[in-house]
């Protein structure tokens, strides 16, 4: 079977080429306003104009890209428009998906006692995530998150947590015990870097959390090993802006 891209967030590419909401920015650079009108009339997800949209590139790498996410995700959402708050998915055990990111920080450091290192924000240039996402890249400092050497942070316009990610050589998934088991994605490998698609090819698995925090575990086994988190209104996103 050929090698097929594992591309959850290659966030050292060229970013996307969209145009933001004629609205004004906010301080952080991003629409202060929603490109829909229920994107956050009621508090949800807030992306750019446009979000939805195909960004230009190779169609062959393209298609490759979305199908590798389709085919990880697929089990465990429909492709949907989730944009409302939902409340009830997490994006790590005891922390709700769109929690402002300043406070996923503190309640982290809570969890695992220490505090995080240096931090770097990047957006999303992979075809099949929404527009107007960014992912901020830490070191681990001397949070005690096992051998994992960075936590990812993936985030909305307004700044609040969506998904996050655990990432260490050689580590096994990262999640409380017990837990449900992980299934592997049979029939394709996928590249399992989260920065750097020319990393080399890992053998994808996922674990299913959805009754007990409405979110689901990707693990990825290769050169490094990432324990990905993805809330149930994400994989839904994900799914939409993956379809061919």
């Amino acid at each position: 079977m050929k090698t097929t891209a594992f591309i959850f967030l290659c966030l050292l590419g060229v970013a996307a080429n969209g145009q933001l909401s004629t609205s004004s920015l906010g301080p952080s650079g991003m629409p202060s306003a929603p490109p829909k009108a229920n994107s956050t009339t009621s508090g949800g997800i807030l992306l750019y104009a446009g979000w939805d949209k195909r960004v230009t590139g190779p169609a062959r790498q393209q298609n490759r890209d979305m199908a590798d996410l389709r085919a990880i995700l697929e089990k465990y959402g429909q492709p949907t428009e989730d944009l409302a708050p939902r409340p009830e998915a997490q994006v790590f055990p005891g922390i709700a998906y769109l929690t402002p990111l300043k406070t996923v920080e503190v309640e982290l450091a809570k969890k695992f006692g220490g505090s995080f290192g240096l931090s770097s924000e990047f957006p999303i240039a992979t075809e099949g995530f929404p527009k107007g996402v960014k992912f901020r890249k830490y070191d681990r400092g001397s949070l005690r998150i096992g051998e994992n050497t960075h936590v990812y942070m993936l985030i909305d316009g307004a700044n609040r947590v969506i998904s996050l990610a655990f990432m260490g050589r050689g580590v096994p998934p990262f999640v409380p015990s017990p837990f449900p088991p992980f299934v592997p994605v049979e029939g394709q490998r996928y590249r399992n870097n989260l920065i750097d698609k020319n990393d080399g090819a890992g053998q994808a698995s996922v674990a299913d959390a959805r009754g007990q925090g409405k979110y689901v575990v990707v693990y990825t086994v290769g050169a490094r090993n990432i324990t990905w988190f993805v809330p149930e209104p994400m994989v839904n996103l994900i799914l939409y802006c993956s379809q061919l």
